[in-house]
């Protein structure tokens, strides 16, 4: 079977976020690593690795990997605390805010006749 890949991991954490935001919210924070078959999930805290690797929280992933790439993916746990959190990398955008917008909602600071 071919390894899992990021785009993989995407579509799992989306549909776990459909069903599961608390889990979604931990699983996110994970730097997967992609082997045939499986999916390794490396946190930065052990809180996130405690919570995500719990009995439930597991299964979870286990049934929504499964659904969602047709493939029983081995879904494992790894703590690293020298790997920064996958949710701070600067991949995630922050949506750009255009002062004029803002002003024209809210008006400006004085209004000139003209």
């Amino acid at each position: 079977t071919d390894a899992p890949t990021q785009g993989d991991w995407q579509d799992i954490l989306d549909a776990v976020k459909a069903k599961h935001n608390t889990l979604y919210g931990i699983a996110r924070m994970a730097q997967p690593e992609f082997s045939p078959g499986s999916i390794k999930l490396v946190f930065s805290f052990p809180f996130h690795h405690k919570r995500v690797s719990d009995a439930r929280n597991h299964d979870i992933l286990s049934k929504i990997a499964h659904e969602v790439t047709g493939q029983k993916l081995i879904i494992s746990y790894t703590l690293d605390t020298t790997k920064k959190p996958a949710a701070s990398s600067p991949e995630i955008k922050k949506p750009n805010v255009d002062i004029s917008s803002i002003t024209a909602v809210f008006g400006g600071g004085e209004v000139l006749d003209s």
